[in-house]
């Protein structure tokens, strides 16, 4: 469920989102997602993915394609989304992660692309509670690049 509370350009109810996981084995899974139009969203929006982790030459990889069809993701054509994350474990406490999301639409792929750089650490306060930061740089933004850096921060903690 989509809030848009603290969001005055979106609704208090904004969306419904309903999705799911099928495990293909240890470490690949098929994903599917059904927005459904109701509250901000006005039309419904299908989304199918492939994820996976695996380990290449000593690092590790999580990937994600997402492929999302219908207006309620795309006004036109399909949105392909890639994530690449590959990540290091530098100590007990300290994993560096290299997000690479790739976002581009199929009716106009060379102005939709989107190639963004977001290097971040997570660093282990306890077994149940991490903190990660880091910074988000756009690397190619249709024909452009946008010169603005962006900054995360932020405390995840187990339940």
């Amino acid at each position: 469920i989509g809030l848009g509370v603290l969001n005055d350009a979106k609704d208090s109810f904004d969306s419904a989102l309903i999705g799911a996981k099928y495990g293909l084995g240890e470490s690949s899974a098929l994903s599917v997602n059904l927005l459904a139009p109701v509250g901000g969203a006005d039309d419904p929006g299908l989304s199918i993915g492939y994820m996976d982790a695996r380990e290449m030459g000593g690092t590790a990889l999580n990937t994600h394609l997402q492929v999302s069809l219908l207006k309620g993701f795309a006004a036109a054509g399909a949105n392909i989304d890639l994530f690449l994350e590959p990540y290091k474990e530098l100590s007990d406490k300290l994993i560096l992660y290299i997000d690479l999301p790739i976002h581009m639409n199929t009716d106009d792929i060379g102005n939709s692309m989107n190639i963004d750089l977001a290097p971040n650490v997570d660093y282990m306060l306890s077994e149940t509670m991490v903190i990660n930061a880091g910074i988000g740089l756009n690397l190619y933004n249709g024909v452009s690049r946008s010169s603005d850096i962006g900054i995360a921060l932020a405390l995840i903690a187990a339940l």
